[in-house]
């Protein structure tokens, strides 16, 4: 079932002055008309480039660092001028400058983070360092905006790209085993965002309607990989149109994020089971001169956990009495051991070929296998077959039903990019362009789902206890071969998206009365290609075949399920039952 998109637009729009492209065209300006320029670079201690940190002469005289570190106070006249360079969360500096008519000074600032010392508590380092550079990010962005940059994603517990995100005011997760996968803006449905990875937009696919499902799941993409997420929360005219609910940005690392050779692992067991979890990166990220930068990461993590789960449903019926009562008509005892692998790997180049243009060629490539067993019990009680006792008591002669099921989980989610972008100075104007190649896919090869019923039970269903509401069959597990085939289904899946961009930008400086301002007119051309193909089987029974649970019954069992309350007394094998099916044509 392949779908195909492409769209082609235009877009022209109006920009503040003080934004870094309109900082570089009065540079150039500037220098044209023989009056002083006072130029240069903010980074912080380790060399890292500050994007955002304030520079002021005076109250005319000003400027703003670009996503380089990079700055131009023009228009100066000659003369001897001190410069203060100011930036959230470090401490203001200040340099010396001399010039001359139609110079260029040259100053650089190496910021220090501020540590603050209270009464017990020392606050510095590294979570201080994010949160200033997002702070400066939101602050300098020409429309609203929230960001979280790789120190704060890495400081908290942030397993995948959507937990991160979560830490963003306004955006809600729907979770998968404990985990961030999609994402909601104010409440908005996830099929209405515009989700970007290094400029490059994903298609989006979902487990719950593989097919039809715009919705990116980002579980896929390692916390360790990412270099910062952006929201942007209002719509600007170069924006894709399918950004109703907001556009989120996914940065990968660079060697300015993530100087030197780095390395990190932990370890640890769950309570449940003691099932081991552990991830570890190792990144390098060296700027060979001020022209060239190089970054290599990459990020794995492991979770076997394992949990207990417990899915009861409710009805109202009428009691003897004439008043009414909700009861429960069934409980869904599940029990899963997860094996969740997450990999990923980036790569980025950083080159400045000549002094008026710069360039980045990006890749990531993660893959992210979600299996798991699933273990699972289900009583069910007819509403219409029972006699109350009282509110929350009572009894069914032959209106319950007991389920038996092994399920096995084959998901695997793939997430891959590839792209160019740039930014070119041409006298007063600035172009900007980028080239993009996204892959999203997802994938269930041999997911199996077997189930064996038992019905026409008698017994009693109790909710004295407002925390566990019971169902419990009499007589229901003395004996395996009374539970029946009740169903098997097969399910092969695969969803594929690829999407193809480019675009470009021209951006002219212009005058707006006494304010700056510039004119943008860009296009851009987007290809993007669906694909889903699947195959799910569901068997039935042979004519004069019998199947049990006896044939294929398993070791698992768990008294102790939920704290004893909902115990599994016995559960099909799940490579056994595949064995069976294939050896014995019980089924068709």
């Amino acid at each position: 079932m392949p779908l195909h998109r492409a769209a082609l637009c235009t877009f022209v729009s109006i920009l503040s002055l003080g934004s870094p492209i309109i900082v570089h065209a009065q540079q150039e300006r500037a220098a044209r008309t023989g009056s002083a320029i006072i130029r240069g670079l903010v980074t912080d201690e380790m060399g890292r480039a500050l994007q955002g940190a304030t520079l002021v002469i005076d109250a005319r005289h000003a400027a703003s660092s670009d996503a380089d570190g990079e700055f131009a106070i023009t228009s100066l006249l000659p003369g001897r001028y001190v410069v203060r360079a100011r930036f959230i969360g470090y401490a203001t500096d200040s340099s010396t400058a001399t010039v001359g008519a139609g110079a260029v000074e040259q100053v650089t600032f190496h910021l220090k983070a501020v540590a603050t010392t209270l009464s017990t508590v020392r606050i510095e380092g590294v979570r201080l360092t994010g949160q200033a550079l997002s702070l400066n990010r939101q602050h300098v962005a020409e429309q609203l905006i929230s960001v979280s940059t790789s120190e704060e994603i890495m400081a908290l517990p942030n397993a995948n790209a959507a937990d991160a995100f979560s830490r963003l005011p306004g955006v809600s997760l729907q979770r998968h085993e404990g985990e961030g996968a999609s994402v909601q803006v104010r409440g908005i449905d996830g099929n209405l965002l515009n989700v970007t990875l290094n400029g490059a937009h994903l298609s989006g696919k979902s487990e719950d309607n593989t097919g039809g499902d715009r919705r990116v799941y980002l579980d896929g993409i390692p916390a360790g990989l990412v270099g910062a997420v952006q929201l942007n929360k209002t719509i600007t005219p170069d924006m894709d149109a399918d950004a109703i609910g907001g556009s989120l940005g996914i940065e990968s690392l660079s060697a300015d994020a993530a100087p030197g050779i780095r390395g990190q692992g932990s370890y640890g067991r769950s309570d449940l089971k003691s099932s081991p979890v552990w991830l570890g990166s190792a990144s390098i990220g060296k700027r060979l001169d001020r022209n060239t930068a190089f970054f290599l990461g990459y990020s794995a993590d492991h979770n076997g956990r394992v949990y207990d789960d417990v899915e009861p449903s409710y009805a109202r019926v009428r009691l003897p009495s004439g008043d009414s009562a909700t009861v429960p008509t069934s409980t869904s005892a599940r029990e899963y051991f997860t094996d969740r692998m997450r990999q990923g790997v980036t790569s980025r180049l950083d080159w400045r070929p000549a002094d008026n243009t710069t360039l980045a060629l990006t890749g990531l490539f993660s893959n992210f296998h979600d299996y798991g067993i699933r273990y699972r019990q289900d009583h069910n009680l007819s509403a219409a077959s029972i006699a109350p006792v009282d509110a929350l008591r009572g009894s069914a002669a032959a209106g319950m039903a007991a389920t038996s099921n092994v399920q096995n989980r084959t998901p695997t989610d793939r997430t891959g990019m590839l792209g160019m972008r740039g930014t070119s100075l041409l006298g007063e104007n600035v172009l900007d362009f980028n080239a993009t190649y996204s892959l999203d896919q997802y994938q269930r090869v041999n997911g199996r789902d077997l189930t064996f019923q038992q019905k026409g039970l008698a017994g009693t269903y109790d909710w004295t206890d407002p925390n566990y509401p019971t169902i419990s069959p009499a007589g229901t597990y003395a004996d395996p071969t009374k539970f029946n085939f009740k169903s098997l289904k097969v399910t092969d899946e695969n969803s594929r998206g690829q999407d193809y961009g480019a675009s470009a930008n021209f951006t002219m400086p212009m005058s707006a009365g006494d304010y700056g301002a510039a004119l943008k007119i860009g296009g851009k051309f987007r290809y993007e290609s669906k694909k889903y193909d699947n195959n799910i089987l569901n068997y039935v029974l042979a004519p004069g075949q019998s199947f049990t649970l006896a044939n294929v019954i398993g070791n698992f069992t768990n008294a102790n399920h939920y704290d004893g309350h909902y115990p599994i007394a016995f559960s099909p094998a799940e490579q056994q039952s595949e064995d069976y099916v294939i050896n014995n044509p019980v089924l068709v």
